[in-house]
């Protein structure tokens, strides 16, 4: 129970954290202080759905799977995620992955 209170409050202060950067002139000012302790945060290209095959119970998503493994590579082990609906720059609904990680 404690480390689900505690998950939501990173996710909580991740998506918090997002708008705060994306309403800052640039993400620069923050890079130096984002480098400082051991969580990092990040945010994926937008997800296509796939299309489900009848019969198969799942379905891997090449590009999600291409993210983890590049992040295990950097040496970063996920420990939340959050499926985010945000709009791109045209205004069409889109849904990206924020991924809290811990160095390891």
């Amino acid at each position: 129970m404690k480390l689900r209170v505690s998950s939501a409050v990173v996710i909580a202060a991740a998506a918090a954290a997002l708008l705060v950067i994306r309403a800052a002139v640039g993400q620069g000012k923050h890079r130096e202080q984002a480098a400082d302790g051991p969580f990092r945060v990040v945010l994926s290209d937008p997800v296509t759905p796939l299309a489900q095959q009848a019969g198969k119970l799942y379905r891997e998503h090449e590009y999600l799977s291409a993210m983890f493994n590049q992040l295990d590579k950097d040496g970063l082990v996920p420990v939340s995620t959050e499926l985010l609906r945000v709009q791109d720059q045209q205004q069409f609904p889109v849904e990206r992955l924020l991924v809290v990680c811990k160095k390891r």
